[in-house]
């Protein structure tokens, strides 16, 4: 009965480890957001908003997203930084949140605080909370 209860006990503890490492928080965008910023990769800063939006944008910009997306970031320019100084859940289920961010660029730095969702188990950039039209 000792060893059952052993072997029941560790099969908890190790699916709780397991769930935990799969569970992804608003940092996942930060880190997101960080990378595309870093590598000057706009097309990866356009995944951090949610589909709705990424289609919304490529709809509007029809065949000049490409290009705008290629001219990101020129050479010129100094890279950005991006350091993730909070994170705030604004509801208690979890689902939305605030990401309090400093960018620094060309030699000036600036707090924003950014709104962030959940959506199909992924967090994106909230444009709508962004505009003032959050919904939660």
């Amino acid at each position: 009965m000792k060893k059952i209860f052993c072997a029941v006990l560790c099969l908890i503890l190790c699916l709780g480890v397991l769930a935990s490492c799969g569970s992804k928080g608003p940092e996942s965008l930060f880190d997101k957001m960080q990378k595309a910023v870093t590598e000057k990769n706009a097309k990866l800063l356009l995944e951090c908003y949610e589909p709705s939006v990424q289609e919304l944008f490529k709809s509007l910009m029809g065949d000049n997203l490409d290009s705008l997306l290629d001219d990101f970031g020129g050479e010129e320019e100094e890279t950005a930084t991006l350091k993730l100084d909070k994170v705030e859940y604004t509801n208690d289920s979890k689902t939305t949140a605030t990401l309090t961010i400093t960018v620094s660029a060309n030699g000036q730095t600036e707090t924003q605080d950014m709104p962030a969702k959940l959506v199909d188990g992924d967090w994106y950039l909230d444009l709508a909370g962004a505009l003032g039209g959050a919904e939660d």
